[in-house]
């Protein structure tokens, strides 16, 4: 994935998911850090938006009263693990670790790795396992440890990176209820954290906000013109942001003062098919070659990437196509470039 050259923010998300392949955990989260050791952003699959948005903008407030210091954690001499100087600390029981980050999902076991750029610090990269799960074992600490130069690497990618693998794919969708001035009044529980995505990269705009941001507003704005029009359609904008292509859709309700607001994240075409490969009902081996079958490189090359013989890659292809109950390698390629809630659970006709 850090080897694709997508934009930090689309490769370094889908690689803290890829890690529960990994390492078996509850919930992984990846912060970038300003210059000065300070959360200026974070991802987690499944946020809590309460808890993100006590982390990201109260933390400099609430080690002002004498709770645990992120800071401290950030500039700590170990390479990993140094978690005990917030559960060693007296003010640990009141912190915002542990009552907004750790308390809601209920996390045992937590291991913390530091990702450092020229000896300064860049990004701290968490993983959590629930209340009596498994310690960490060594071989899982070390696996961490060799993969902090991929994340590294991703980091340094150009930050709006261009060319073949930019292109783009249909992602999970988030609706949020709002009103024509764009005050926020229901909304899925994804849709806070897209909303807070149109921000870019401001943490200081909180996930748990009141009003949509101006980027949807515009979209809402639009809408109004044209809503009085018999059988208007809804209004549309494909936005970019450091995170993804997002489209934002707004449809006027029957009542004709509440609007549906849809987001759909566009996911690089590379990042949706490896996350279809990972569901796939495959070994490890026959997602590799399934993977490589997406691209445009043609069977011999691909046993040379993989380094099996011809013979061997037309097994891997003729396996993979009956497991996966496709006809073809264009049926395979179609079949990974869609989302999909969970290939596993698909009938073969889905291919």
């Amino acid at each position: 994935m850090a080897s694709l050259g997508l934009p930090p923010r689309q490769a370094i998300p889908a690689m803290v998911d890829a890690l529960q392949f990994i390492i078996p955990s509850s919930v992984n989260t990846f912060v970038w850090l300003g210059e000065n050791g300070q959360p200026v952003d974070l991802y987690e699959r499944h946020p809590i938006p309460e808890a993100l948005d006590a982390f990201m903008m109260q933390t400099p407030m609430l080690e002002a009263t004498g709770q645990p210091s992120f800071a401290k954690l950030v500039n700590a001499p170990l390479e990993y693990g140094n978690w005990w100087q917030f559960t060693a600390h007296d003010g640990w029981d009141r912190s915002v670790m542990k009552n907004e980050l750790f308390r809601p999902y209920n996390i045992g076991n937590n291991m913390d790795f530091l990702l450092k750029d020229r000896n300064r610090p860049v990004a701290l990269l968490t993983i959590n396992r629930e209340p009596f799960s498994a310690p960490f074992r060594r071989r899982e600490i070390d696996a961490v440890l060799a993969l902090r130069p991929h994340f590294l690497h991703a980091m340094r990618a150009n930050e709006t990176g261009t060319g073949p693998n930019q292109v783009f794919a249909e992602g999970l969708v988030a609706t949020a209820i709002v009103d024509r001035q764009g005050r926020i009044l229901s909304k899925c529980p994804s849709a806070g954290l897209f909303l807070h995505q149109l921000n870019g990269r401001d943490c200081k705009v909180p996930i748990t906000a009141e009003r949509v941001p101006q980027a949807a507003q515009t979209v809402i704005d639009r809408l109004a013109k044209v809503a009085s029009t018999p059988f208007s359609p809804p209004a549309a904008d494909d936005i970019n942001t450091p995170w993804c292509i997002m489209r934002v859709a707004a449809h006027a309700m029957d009542d004709g003062q509440t609007i549906v607001l849809s987001l759909q994240r566009y996911l690089p075409i590379n990042i949706l098919r490896l996350h279809n490969v990972a569901q796939a009902p495959l070994s490890p081996s026959e997602r590799r070659v399934a993977y490589l079958m997406c691209s445009e490189l043609e069977n011999q090359e691909i046993a040379s990437a993989v380094g099996v013989t011809e013979a061997t890659m037309r097994e891997y292809s003729k396996r993979i196509r009956a497991k996966l109950g496709a006809s073809n390698r264009d049926a395979i390629r179609a079949g990974l470039s869609r989302m999909m809630p969970a290939i596993t659970s698909m009938p073969n006709a889905a291919w």
